[in-house]
């Protein structure tokens, strides 16, 4: 079987994983119109098994357990990567209008997110006025661990009130690490 190549790869995955969806979630802060940051209300945080029912149930969730463990199958088969290390995680948020957008970039970057790049985006067919926010960050995940963080970044766009968490992307590290040198 012809391997693919390593960057072709990478797109194909973050084509693949680009679906739009939301949720609640108490974990992440959020910062009000006004711009002023607030954190939600003390409630009990559910668990991540119980948020996946919740977003079935509402017919929201786009990127499923089974759907990353495909993913991280076919990296592994069809690539030279460490999907098991630390790699370039990319997630990529999209609302009808910058300034929200603008927002929700100040409290990821708090967060420790890089910020990539917010700009109109170019490959919506449904909205032709979307823009998309695009933030990454070196992490380790497992199939378990990114359905977790989808499941906060869905939460996060419904308390901004974006139009939706777009799904992320993955590439090694070094290709981060490469780039910020040039």
């Amino acid at each position: 079987m012809r391997r693919l190549s390593d960057s072709f790869f990478a797109l194909l995955c973050s084509c693949l994983i680009f679906l739009s969806c939301g949720l609640e979630n108490e974990g992440l802060a959020q910062e009000s119109i006004s711009g002023t940051t607030k954190k939600p209300a003390k409630k009990e945080t559910p668990n991540n098994e119980t948020i996946n029912e919740e977003l079935a149930n509402e017919n929201k969730k786009k990127i499923t357990t089974k759907q990353l463990e495909e993913m991280y199958s076919k990296i592994r088969t069809q690539t030279t990567w460490n999907i098991d290390g630390p790699m370039l995680w990319g997630y990529f948020f999209i609302h009808h209008e910058p300034s929200l957008l603008e927002k929700a970039k100040r409290v990821l970057v708090k967060q420790g997110y890089t910020f990539v790049e917010l700009g109109k985006d170019i490959h919506s067919v449904d909205n032709p006025d979307a823009w998309i926010l695009h933030v990454q960050k070196i992490e380790t995940h497992t199939p378990e661990s990114l359905d977790k963080r989808n499941n906060e970044f869905y939460a996060f766009a419904r308390e901004f009130g974006l139009d939706s968490y777009d799904g992320m992307g993955v590439e090694p590290a070094e290709a981060w690490n490469h780039r910020s040198i040039q």
